[in-house]
């Protein structure tokens, strides 16, 4: 995993070197947090005023709101006045017109009636007004409070930055690389189109892989949750369990030779022994048998000086079941003719001569594990070998090999 950050800042701590082991979590760097802890500072100032602000308007709506009720209250009592004077006018009207009071009277009524109407039109203005001026108090209101929340993400934004300028581990692991010093300044991979400044490389350690290349004429019998064994050479001697979890689905074609990378996964519990970009052997079983016998690779080899001499390659096996799945072994896996006939099992090969013959001895109880069936084997005039560290046998099967 490539460590970076979100910000941008000169690199003041390390707490992890090259090959340090971290947990996740663990602070393994910091960056100077001067500028970034001013922005906080700025952005609470701008925050706090935005706070009156609020305050500010909410008071302003109060006030209004009591004005629009002032209004309403002087607007109703107007109109009030309006329909006495206007009861009163039309009343000196009928008793103008019944001779008991005199036309005089009915002109200072109209006035009075005439003036309480001005009055109660200047109440409904200032009523609207007021109702209007409520209106802008109330979106000057909800400005304020949008203006407070975007101070208050500017305080959380910054309050973030700060906490990012402590950089943590994402993961247990060993720090694979750490390219940058002290006072190093980092770009941030948020902004930075490249991706920003990596600090450190940290490798995952509780679970090891090792990724193999198998050729293409073999990858058709490799399956996930195949049985690997892996070797180093930097542990002779030493061998480490593992299973396939990934065979690709697509081949690598290098200089006319395509091979699959195939990914094992080590789960011996000394794994830990084996160390990143480490070069390994790997055996995958391709199949396996219970209650088997293995032969000894010891026992598979033998050399004559004679050129014109022939070998036998004997095999003493206690049971005929035992020959039969040799003999199909060797058919299969070398396509070597098996002639059966009198005196035994002729075996055809480079040098004329095999014979597997049925015996009467036993080794049982020797113990060999079985593993995979993978076998190769030549012979020539001078020398014959055989590599059989996989060949299995039945468990009521002993195997001797010897040249005659």
């Amino acid at each position: 995993v490539q460590v970076g950050t979100q910000v941008s800042g000169t690199v003041s701590e390390l707490h992890a070197d090259f090959n340090s082991r971290v947990k996740a979590g663990q602070v393994i760097a910091r960056l100077d947090p001067s500028q970034i802890d001013a922005q906080l500072k700025q952005a609470q100032a701008n925050l706090a005023a935005a706070q009156a602000n609020v305050a500010s308007a909410q008071n302003t709506i109060n006030s209004q709101q009591a004005n629009v009720l002032s209004a309403k209250a002087n607007m109703d009592r107007v109109d009030a006045v309006y329909l006495e004077a206007n009861r009163a006018y039309e009343n000196t009207l009928r008793l103008v017109k019944e001779g008991v009071t005199p036309a005089r009277q009915a002109q200072t009524d109209e006035a009075t009636r005439l003036q309480a109407l001005a009055q109660k039109a200047q109440a409904a203005a200032q009523y609207a007004q007021a109702v209007a001026q409520a209106e802008s108090a109330k979106s000057q209101f909800e400005q304020t409070k949008a203006q407070y929340a975007q101070a208050k993400a500017a305080v959380d934004v910054a309050a973030v930055n700060l906490d990012r300028t402590i950089i943590r581990a994402p993961i247990d692991g060993v720090v694979a690389s750490r390219p940058i010093q002290p006072g190093t300044i980092i770009a941030s991979g948020i902004n930075n189109v490249g991706g920003g400044t990596t600090i450190m490389t940290i490798s995952e350690v509780t679970k090891i892989f090792v990724l193999g290349s198998v050729d293409e004429s073999d990858i058709g019998r490799v399956k996930v949750g195949q049985i690997a064994s892996i070797t180093a050479d930097s542990f002779p001697g030493k061998k480490f369990e593992g299973k396939v979890i990934r065979v690709a689905a697509k081949g690598v074609n290098a200089s006319n030779v395509v091979t699959f990378e195939t990914k094992i996964e080590v789960t011996s519990e000394n794994k830990d022994l084996l160390k990143l970009e480490m070069t390994a052997n790997i055996e995958i079983v391709l199949s396996s048998k219970d209650s088997v016998l293995q032969v000894p690779p010891e026992q598979l080899h033998g050399e004559t000086e004679d050129e014109d001499m022939d070998l036998d390659y004997n095999v003493e096996l206690t049971t005929m079941e035992g020959v039969r799945e040799t003999i199909a072994w060797l058919e299969a896996n070398h396509r070597i003719p098996v002639c059966r006939g009198p005196g035994g099992v002729k075996v055809p090969g480079a040098v004329e001569g095999w014979d597997m013959k049925r015996a009467g001895s036993c080794m049982a109880g020797r113990d060999y594990s079985a593993m995979c069936a993978a076998a190769s084997g030549t012979l020539t005039t001078r020398r014959w070998a055989v590599s059989c560290a996989r060949l299995r046998f039945p468990s009521h099967s002993v195997v001797t090999i010897a040249a005659g």
